[in-house]
C-alpha cells in the first residue's frame, strides 16, 4: 500500500508540474506577443516604437542574375542618321518666366545636327 501511495502522490506532483509548465508556455508567448508590437501593428502611438527602424521586407524574390544587361545580350543603340525625314519646328507662345506673349516673334536657329535646337529669347531679358 505504501508503493500505491507513493505513485500516487507523484502523479499528483506530476500533473500540478504540467499544469503550472502549461501556464507558463501560455505566459510566454503572450510575452513575446507583447515584445514584437509596435504602432503597425497594434493601438500604441509611434512615439512607443523607439529608435529602431522596421526592416523593410523586399517585394519581389531574388532571381541570382546580377542587374543589368546579362551576359550574351545583344544591345542596340539608335544611331544617328545623316538625312532626317522630318524637320519638326517646336515653337514657345509665351516666355517661361514672365509669361510675356512670344507668339508674333520670330524664333532663331540655335544649332542643327543630329538634333536640332531652336529657342525663342524674351524680349524684356
Amino acid at each position: 500500500h505504501v508503493i500505491v501511495a507513493l505513485i500516487t502522490a507523484i502523479l499528483a506532483i506530476l500533473r500540478g508540474v504540467l499544469q503550472d509548465n502549461q501556464s507558463l508556455r501560455e505566459r510566454v508567448t503572450d510575452l513575446e506577443h507583447q515584445l514584437h508590437r509596435d504602432s503597425h501593428n497594434s493601438s500604441k502611438p509611434p512615439s512607443s516604437d523607439g529608435y529602431a527602424k522596421r526592416r523593410a521586407k523586399p517585394r519581389r524574390r531574388r532571381s541570382g542574375r546580377k542587374p543589368g544587361a546579362q551576359l550574351g545580350h545583344v544591345g542596340s543603340t539608335l544611331l544617328p542618321v545623316a538625312k532626317p525625314n522630318a524637320i519638326i519646328r517646336h515653337s514657345v507662345d509665351q516666355c517661361e518666366v514672365c509669361a510675356l506673349d512670344l507668339s508674333d516673334v520670330e524664333a532663331e536657329n540655335v544649332g542643327f545636327g543630329a538634333k536640332s535646337s531652336i529657342s525663342s529669347r524674351c524680349p524684356t531679358r
